[in-house]
């Protein structure tokens, strides 16, 4: 199954990307966008939290929005690791309204589908909503976001970005740093697996607090623009643990390389 899943969206990639016609057309007063993209990751993380038990994985992405600024994507994840249960694929719409050349605010709606609902930290929760704001500081990017995970106990993310984009040669540059802030209570088995253990002899009840400052992410993004539409990136990240209860690691080097098609109609 997940051989063919990785044939198909390298397909789909293939077919789009062969297709001069759309990308030689004018894309003036074309409303919609669509995108398709596929990545490899060195660890399956969100918030700079493992969701795979360290694992690698595949993602596979689809995005559409209109001039308006609505938007929906589609994303599916796959770790590379069979032994463990933690695919995971989310549906997000939501709007996206600029007010100025300074200030862009978003709002979306998330829902999720796990595999398992003891894969990681976030599997528990089917939805959220997600508000963002971002500052265009001309020479640096600000951007706030706040993420709540709906359900019993429920789960709160906040992030601080703050990215630059850069034209060097060929490439786009986008170096980032991101702080990121959690108040969520989790089940102690699963923060086992998050940090890369086995399970204990622990009680199904036993469960940790944790809030405050997770992670900090330091990330830079390079874009190499293969053809009009088409292009591949390698993202490296340092992420820097502030909680011992998330991973057993004080800091920890991801990758991924990807490549997305995108045009407009």
């Amino acid at each position: 199954m997940k051989k063919s899943v990785f044939t198909f969206a390298l397909v789909i990639l293939i077919i789009f990307s062969s297709s001069n016609t759309v990308s030689a057309q004018d894309n003036r007063n074309r409303d919609f966008r669509l995108s398709f993209a596929a990545k490899y990751l060195s660890r399956f993380t969100a918030y700079g939290v493992d969701l795979a038990e360290e694992s690698a994985a595949y993602g596979f992405s689809g995005s559409l929005s209109h001039s308006s600024g609505f938007y929906t994507d589609v994303f599916f994840t796959d770790p590379t690791n069979t032994d463990i249960d933690a695919q995971q694929t989310s549906i997000d719409i939501g709007y996206e309204k600029e007010f100025s050349k300074v200030f862009t605010l978003s709002a979306e709606f998330n829902q999720y589908f796990f595999s398992s609902d003891t894969a990681n930290i976030l599997s528990q929760f089917s939805n959220a909503i997600s508000v963002a704001a971002e500052f265009d500081l001309e020479i640096i990017d600000l951007g706030l976001s706040y993420d709540q995970f709906l359900g019993e106990s429920g789960a709160s993310y906040f992030s601080l970005d703050i990215s630059t984009f850069q034209d060097i040669g060929p490439f786009y540059i986008l170096p980032l740093y991101q702080a990121v802030f959690m108040s969520q209570t989790v089940d102690e088995n699963i923060l086992l697996k998050t940090k890369g253990k086995k399970k204990d002899s622990l009680p199904a009840s036993a469960t940790t607090d944790i809030s405050g400052l997770a992670n900090s992410i330091i990330t830079i993004a390079a874009i190499y623009p293969v053809l009009d539409n088409l292009s591949v990136s390698f993202t490296p990240s340092l992420i820097i643990g502030h909680n011992d209860d998330l991973s057993s690691e004080s800091s920890r080097f991801v990758w991924n390389v990807g490549i997305r098609y995108r045009f407009r109609f």
